[in-house]
């Protein structure tokens, strides 16, 4: 089972955590964050106060029994942690863009993301998740939508 839900932005940033490869943690899976990866994110939801990719999330055994759905809701205990998969770098933007040195209106602070959380049996099947969504996922190309967006950019421009 895994469960399909919207999180705050600020939940997002709150409970969860990135399994971040160092020497003292010789298990992680996930490179460091790309802090001007995170920023770019945090100025493209200033624009447009939307994401529309889930964030994938692991639900890890330790926390299981935190979590409860009832009622088409999903409730968790304020000191579980779920482990981000895919998305480090959307969270960190929104942890960038609520920090005290960025302004924050309420539109921001009323952001929602789409999450799939998958509760995993180990860290091992939460890696393997990782390498499937980064290695195997086919790449696509852009050039017509770009071209597009171009054109709508000059277009824009043109008739002011």
């Amino acid at each position: 089972m895994m469960y399909l839900t919207l999180m705050d932005g600020y939940d997002l940033v709150l409970y969860t955590v990135v399994d971040i490869w160092s020497p003292e943690n010789a298990e992680g899976y996930q490179r460091k964050i790309d802090l001007r990866h995170a920023k770019d994110f945090a100025n493209f939801l200033r624009r447009n106060f939307y994401s529309p990719a889930a964030i994938i999330l692991s639900l890890r055994p330790e926390y299981k029994d935190k979590v409860k759905y009832k009622d088409g809701y999903l409730f968790f205990e304020p000191d579980v942690k779920f482990y981000i998969i895919d998305g480090q770098h959307r969270v960190a933007g929104l942890k960038y863009l609520y920090s005290n040195d960025n302004p924050v209106n309420e539109l921001t602070l009323e952001l929602k993301f789409p999450v799939v959380i998958i509760p995993v049996k180990n860290r091992f099947e939460e890696a393997e998740q990782f390498v499937i969504l980064n290695k195997k996922r086919k790449r696509i190309r852009t050039d017509l939508a770009e071209r597009f967006i171009a054109r709508a950019y000059k277009y824009a421009a043109d008739t002011g």
